[in-house]
């Protein structure tokens, strides 16, 4: 996604695996490839340049790691790195949309994308694995804004855990 300002997505995020469901709502604030942050009652991930910091709200805790190279997170799949992702087929749909089915490259996960034909904004990413891995997202709004000042939030006696190399 190439813009000038903060896309700020609402998110509804359901995640299946070996048959536990886990639902996350959220904002996910996209900036550029390198720096996004998704951020919601519980907690807040920050993905800045190879770096994630996991703020844990309820527990006090901040975890700082690396990016694994070669990893792959949901979030990757709005960065537009078209180096790991091989379209395989799309349908366009009778809402004005369009379905485009795609494989991740040396992840063994397939999955589909449901965008809006005309402007490309998506509403809905699904995907899994052969790990018994399903995850959907829905996209319930989509803005963009020219620059977002997020909440300061008070991590001062919060316990760090650095697992960064």
């Amino acid at each position: 996604m190439n813009q000038d300002g903060v896309i700020i997505l609402d998110l509804n995020l359901v995640q299946n695996q070996y048959n536990e469901e886990m639902k996350q709502d959220g904002l996910f604030y996209y900036y550029n490839q390198n720096n996004y942050i998704f951020d919601n009652e519980a907690q807040r991930v920050i993905f800045n340049k190879g770096q994630i910091k996991t703020i844990n709200k309820y527990n006090k805790q901040i975890i700082w790691e690396d990016a694994m190279p070669n990893s792959f997170t949901v979030f990757d799949l709005f960065n537009g790195l078209q180096d790991f992702i091989e379209i395989n087929d799309f349908k366009i749909l009778n809402n004005n949309n369009v379905k485009t089915f795609f494989n991740i490259k040396n992840w063994s996960v397939s999955g589909s994308i449901i965008s809006q034909l005309e402007t490309g904004e998506p509403k809905e990413l699904e995907f899994s694995s052969e790990k018994s891995i399903q995850t959907k997202v829905l996209i319930l709004s989509a803005k963009l804004l020219a620059d977002i000042k997020l909440e300061n939030l008070d991590t001062k006696n919060f316990d760090i855990v650095d697992l960064r190399e």
